[in-house]
């Protein structure tokens, strides 16, 4: 961000060598002062544009991102600023080069490079609705929940976010995160076993267990337990003591990030879409560490917010609400971030 503080000395350097044509061209008329009025002007608003958008930012300070700011500076404003000082920039630039040609200061070659020169000032900027760089607007409604499985003991898991994306507030934003997340997995699994058990295992959540995951004290239930739980309404095809020992044999520990893992899920919103790592074309084990992603998913937000009761809570409940989806046939595919958005709403925090 320092480094482009100096386009406004490269624009700077522009206008003295743009000035510097205009007074070697002797011969009268109206399309040179007219090009070079339309030419000056708009290269002083993206002078100034420039200097906003990147000299407000303090020397060595990335704090704060273009996504982030407030004001003027990374705004839709600056934006549509400096797009239209580069378009009349543009057009100056044509109708004053071809004065040039004419009076014989530059080589008719020139022309056109001139022009396309112009026209690239409107990708110089971070914010702009030009093509190829998307509107700020749009840039900041993005969220991406990466989880890296090292081993079947170890997890990293990552929340990024390019601004207050769907919610202000950053615990709203985790909620909806994790109930589009455990949704969509419920929709992946469909009607295996696996589904149905974490299904219920989320119908049971509570703000205890959230403390017990958050804590590393959790542990699945055992064949008895499960009968409580009423794991035999669910109508599985694995005996217990196989649930147990194939998917049941540890909560995963989560760890710090040491790049990618060696399976890993990556969800990003919007547009919802889920993709796969080191699954293979089979799928081989997807299931279990898609099982096991949700639990750790849950274990982490619980663990970042263990000190919030009322956030453990929220975070029981959404658990709760999309099991009570799966079950009840609500879940479909492609539904998850609407789905979220209601269970929201329906326990009193969307």
């Amino acid at each position: 961000m320092d480094s482009a503080k100096f386009l406004v000395l490269a624009l700077l350097l522009v206008l003295v060598g743009l000035a510097s044509l205009y007074w070697r061209r002797e011969r009268p008329g109206g399309l040179g002062p007219t090009g070079g009025m339309l030419t000056f002007i708009s290269l002083g608003f993206l002078i100034i544009a420039a200097a906003l958008e990147f000299w407000a930012f303090p020397w060595g300070s990335y704090e704060v991102t273009f996504e982030e700011a407030t004001g003027l500076v990374g705004s839709d404003a600056s934006a549509m600023i400096q797009l239209f000082a580069s378009l009349v920039f543009t057009v100056g630039l044509s109708v004053f080069s071809v004065d040039l040609v004419r009076a014989r200061v530059i080589q008719i070659w020139v022309a056109p490079v001139l022009i396309l020169g112009g026209l690239t000032t409107a990708f110089l900027t971070p914010v702009s609705w030009a093509p190829g760089q998307p509107c700020q607007a749009c840039r900041r409604q993005t969220m991406e929940l990466r989880i890296d499985f090292y081993s079947k003991n170890e997890v990293a898991i990552q929340i990024e976010s390019s601004g207050k994306y769907p919610f202000a507030e950053n615990e709203l934003s985790e909620l909806f995160l994790f109930g589009c997340y455990a949704i969509r997995q419920l929709s992946n699994l469909g009607t295996h076993d696996v589904a149905k058990v974490l299904a219920a295992l989320m119908l049971s959540c509570t703000r205890d267990t959230a403390a017990e995951l958050a804590a590393g004290t959790y542990e699945f239930p055992g064949p008895a337990e499960m009968r409580v739980l009423g794991f035999d309404s669910l109508r599985l095809r694995m005996p217990y003591n196989i649930i147990q020992d194939q998917l049941f044999d540890a909560v995963p520990c989560i760890v710090g990030f040491r790049g990618g893992g060696k399976k890993s899920f990556v969800l990003v919103l919007p547009p919802s879409k889920l993709s796969t790592k080191g699954f293979g074309i089979l799928g081989f084990q997807v299931n279990y560490f898609a099982f096991h992603s949700v639990i750790s998913l849950l274990s982490y937000l619980a663990k970042k917010h263990t000190h919030e009761k009322l956030y453990l809570d929220h975070l029981a409940a959404v658990a709760q609400q999309c099991a009570r989806a799966y079950l009840s046939g609500a879940i479909s595919l492609g539904n998850e971030v609407t789905l979220a958005n209601a269970i929201l709403k329906e326990i009193g925090v969307g």
